[in-house]
């Protein structure tokens, strides 16, 4: 093993974090009477997190240049930055 502190392993998780999947059942199962009165959340709410979207390019890097050919589209590089999430203190 080498002992590289720059490693990137968990770069693809700290990225999964800024984002959010659907839930077919977020509330649990169906008929669950089990944990009624608790928050269906148990995570804060964090309003920098995005929606994965089945409408978006999956690698928007891929298609920079590439401007979309349906009219009205909005451009594929519609992240506020980088990573794709907002930041309120750059704001």
């Amino acid at each position: 093993m080498s002992n590289n502190k720059d490693s990137d392993d968990f770069k693809v998780v700290e990225v999964q974090n800024q984002y959010q999947g659907a839930q077919e059942f977020p509330e649990g199962t169906y008929g669950q009477p089990i944990h009624k009165d608790e928050p269906l959340k148990a995570k804060r709410y964090n309003p920098n997190r995005r929606h994965y979207s089945a409408f978006n390019y999956e690698n928007k890097q891929l298609h920079h240049d590439m401007p979309r050919k349906y009219p009205g589209a909005h451009n594929p590089q519609d992240a506020p930055n980088e990573k794709g999430i907002t930041d309120p203190e750059k704001e």
